[in-house]
């Protein structure tokens, strides 16, 4: 009775040493990181209280569609610091951007650009 139950043992430790490692999607996604070379830079923000903020974008014809978080340390797995909305135009020919943060009343429309297409144009204008 020993040996089989040894011998059982044995055998199940042999299978899952060769049982590939259980690995999810977001496991195989490389983690981003920053370059040393990079630095954090302050960017112009226009900011106000949420509900103003989306009135007057739905009163400009701005429909939200877009939806992300970003998590601290730029990880994949990290805790929800921010939101990011992203409103387009009637005919997706304009974009903003706005950031949420938790538990703050107010957000911050971060860009608004025009002639919002697909293809990537032939040349920058000048």
């Amino acid at each position: 009775m020993m040996r089989k139950l040894l011998l059982l043992l044995v055998t199940i430790l042999f299978l899952i040493s060769f049982t590939p490692a259980y690995t999810t999607e977001e496991s195989k996604t490389k983690e981003w990181t920053f370059p040393q070379s990079y630095y954090w830079y302050q960017v112009p923000v226009v900011c106000g209280v949420e509900h103003e903020v989306r009135t007057h974008l739905h009163e400009r014809g701005f429909i939200a569609e877009e939806w992300s978080l970003g998590r601290s340390d730029g990880k994949s797995y990290g805790k929800p610091v921010y939101m990011i909305i992203v409103y387009y135009n009637k005919d997706r020919s304009q974009k903003i951007s706005m950031m949420k943060l938790p538990g703050n009343p107010n957000v911050c429309l971060m860009y608004l650009t025009f002639d919002v297409t697909k293809e990537k144009p032939k040349k920058l204008p000048e």
